[in-house]
Order: structure tokens, then sequence, then C-alpha cells
């Protein structure tokens, strides 16, 4: 049984009448992340041929939605496009402008999370795209312009606050989009240089954010890329990039598994030979 976008599944631990919602996770390779009108969907038809609804407007994206990937050895890689990322913080920014006159942003409270439920699904992927539009994102008319290094710390604000930082712990690659606009390509170029030291006092402040919408964890990409989806600029480049980061992905786990299991198993013989006693004679 099926309402709205969840499943409803009965259970014989309860009576017939009793149904629990069950909403079903993407398994996806990568996820695409990002604000809205960063060109996700654009960046998704552009890797897998896959007929995305694309239009200047932001929110397009409703709904996640899956495209495969398909290398000439055939060879998939599984790609979804998540909905925007609202800029939730537009409001909180006004209030520590009206509050600039005592020096402080303690009275501004961080607002709610909003439109993220969709992120669950980012959970079963195995790496994040970070996708940035290289001259920064603007909520509408009244707000002021963000640039992409801004951008990228509030994404990563959001999903540290929506998963209690474990969304952060994945493996995560940056896409610079959009680089065949007027000066895109300089800001992407300085903004990759500010991406690569994120953790840097200098990179924070150069992005003009407060402290409160600050990560506290920021992520050491697997690469950062500068594209454009709409002229197919170093697409080609980035679709074989992706699969070899899935396979550099992929042997870090199995030598982090291997790891874990020679330290278990050395914890398991220190503790049978210090279960024996000793024997005299």
């Amino acid at each position: 049984m099926t309402v709205g976008d969840q499943q409803l599944v009965h259970t014989p631990f309860v009576p017939s009448r009793y149904w629990s919602p069950c909403t079903p996770l993407l398994m996806a390779d990568y996820s695409l992340i990002g604000f809205p009108n960063a060109g996700k969907s654009s960046l998704l038809k552009a890797l897998s041929g896959a007929p995305a609804k694309i239009a200047s407007y932001p929110f397009t994206t409703i709904k996640p939605q899956v495209a495969k990937c398909i290398y000439s050895d055939h060879r998939k890689i599984s790609i979804a496009d998540l909905p925007g990322l609202a800029d939730i913080y537009a409001q909180y920014d006004a209030q520590i402008n009206q509050n600039n006159n005592d020096q402080s942003d303690s009275k501004a409270s961080l607002p709610s999370l909003r439109h993220t439920n969709f992120l669950k699904h980012v959970e079963r992927s195995s790496c994040i795209l970070l996708v940035l539009d290289s001259l920064g994102f603007c909520k509408d008319q009244f707000s002021s312009r963000r640039n992409a290094l801004a951008v990228a710390y509030l994404v990563l604000n959001q999903m540290e606050r929506w998963s209690n930082g474990l969304l952060l712990e994945k493996p995560m690659a940056c896409i610079l989009n959009k680089i065949d606009t007027t000066g895109a390509m300089d800001e992407a170029l300085e903004t990759k240089y500010w991406l690569e030291r994120m953790d840097s006092s200098e990179a924070k402040q150069h992005s003009q954010l407060p402290p409160k919408l600050l990560p506290s964890l920021t992520p050491k990409f697997e690469s950062i890329e500068l594209v454009s989806a709409l002229r197919h600029t170093n697409i080609p480049e980035l679709k074989e990039s992706l699969r070899n980061w899935l396979d550099q992905i992929e042997l870090r786990k199995r030598k982090d598994n291997t790891t874990v299991q020679i330290k278990s198993q050395q914890t398991k013989e220190k503790r049978f030979l210090s279960d024996i006693q000793p024997t005299y004679y």
C-alpha cells in the first residue's frame, strides 16, 4: 500500500488495521548536493544522457532521481540528483546585521532545517558530489550574493546539523560548474584555491560568514573539478574520474576492514593467552 511518497507495510506484530510507514532509501554510487541553480540536473544529463528536467528557476528538481553513467566497457555508475538545499541562513544574516552595533551574534538563533528530509538518501551513497555555481549564489533580489566558498560552507553546515556530522565523514568531491559564463573561470580558480584550504582561518574569513554558520568539520575533497555541464567542458574527464574515485574508495574500505579484522584477531589472541592459567610443577 502506498500513500504519497511513503510505502505502508503491514507487519504481523500488530492488528491488521494498523500500518507502519516505511520510506525506501535510494541506492546510488554518487549523490549530487548543492544549492538551487547550481546545475546539478544539467550535470546529471551531461554525464548520463538522462532526460532530466532543466530550467532557470530554482527548485526545478522536486523529487530525487537516479540515472546510470555507462562506460565503453559496460561498467555502470549510478548518480542521484537531489533537490537543492535552501539558503535558510539569509534571515540569520539579516539578524546579524541588525546586531552589528554590539558586535555580537549571540542574539540571533540558527533557523530550523527545512526541506532537508531528502538527505536521508545520501546515507547509502558511496561518495558525495558537492556541486557549486562558480559565480556563487543569490537567494533573491533582497539578499546579497554569496561566493562559492561561502555556499560550500553553508551546505556542509546543513549536512552536519541534519546528520550530527555523520554525512561529513563520507568521501566527497567538489564540482565547480558553469565555468563557461563570463568571469566564471577566474572565480572558479580562486574558489578552488580556497576549497583546498577550507580548514584555514583565512578561508573562513574570505567566506564572510559568521562563525555559527561554519561547519565544525571540513572534509578533504577527493578532487576539485572545473566543468561546464552546458558546454560539456571537462565532462569526459570528470566521467572518467568518477570511476577512478570509486575504485580508490573501495580499496580504502578494504584496507580499513582488513586492519580492523587484524586488530580484532590480535585482541582475541591476547584475551585467550591471558585466560590461560600458568602451570607449576
